[in-house]
């Protein structure tokens, strides 16, 4: 592994432990994960696997907003999967050899660290029982790539139809590929301007006031609920079934 890849982990995982302390996270945590249950509740999801769960946020909010939905964790860093196993239970912990036929998986801007999507995906829904669902969110939009990107290791930006690409010739049917937070398009504009160097730029998300954190919070959730015609947006959700028996 080269200097600048552990360091760009080393920077992930601070990121990813300071998150923690929030146990829903930021406005833009909360918005995801209230739009992976959401999806999970209407296809009648009641177990789930966290892949690169990080900071553990879906894992809280499901437990407050949907017990009924049992939480499993993957995450292969070993300080963060120790704070994870805290939070929740050894119980809850997995890893890939371990999970077998999955009715759910869900990654969570996660793709995009890795250099071989389409290899990572695939890997993966061959853990998916028949009828199993795949969820998927990264960021969008390759004219955004920035600084922050670099600094925290993302190898691109997505648009649809490089993430529909990312799946293609797998066993799945794609149910929903729709933008998410049109309203941070122009923030990001400003950010890939800027052109900061990644070295001075820090992957941590900016600590609010929290009047404006929950206005941007109701934001993101009323621009969600009509994601399906929304042209744009700094993230993208795909919603996927394996098809093959």
């Amino acid at each position: 592994m080269s200097s600048t890849a552990r360091a760009d982990d080393e920077a992930l995982e601070q990121q990813q432990l300071t998150q923690a302390r929030s146990e829903l996270g930021t406005f833009w945590h909360r918005c995801r994960s209230s739009v992976v249950t959401r999806r999970l509740q209407r296809d009648g999801v009641h177990d789930v696997v966290d892949v690169g769960a990080g900071a553990g946020h879906l894992g809280t909010w499901l437990h407050r907003r949907a017990p009924d939905i049992t939480y499993r964790f993957v995450e292969r860093n070993e300080r963060l999967a120790a704070a994870l196993a805290v939070r929740f239970s050894e119980a809850q912990q997995e890893t890939q050899t371990s999970v077998v036929d999955a009715p759910a998986v869900v990654m969570l801007d996660v793709v995009e660290h890795v250099a071989d999507d389409h290899a990572f995906l695939s890997s993966w829904v061959e853990r998916l029982r028949p009828g199993g669902l795949l969820v998927v969110t990264v960021p969008a939009l390759p004219s955004l790539f920035s600084a922050w990107d670099e600094a925290m290791g993302h190898y691109r930006r997505y648009t649809k139809r490089t993430l529909r690409a990312a799946v293609r010739d797998l066993p799945l049917s794609v149910l929903e590929c729709s933008y998410l937070f049109p309203e941070l398009v122009p923030p990001a504009v400003v950010r890939r301007v800027a052109r900061p160097r990644a070295s001075e730029t820090s992957p941590e998300f900016p600590v609010l006031p929290r009047p404006l954190d929950g206005l941007l919070y109701l934001s993101g959730r009323a621009t969600a609920s009509v994601r399906r015609v929304v042209p744009i947006g700094t993230s993208l959700v795909l919603v996927a079934r394996r098809t093959d028996h």
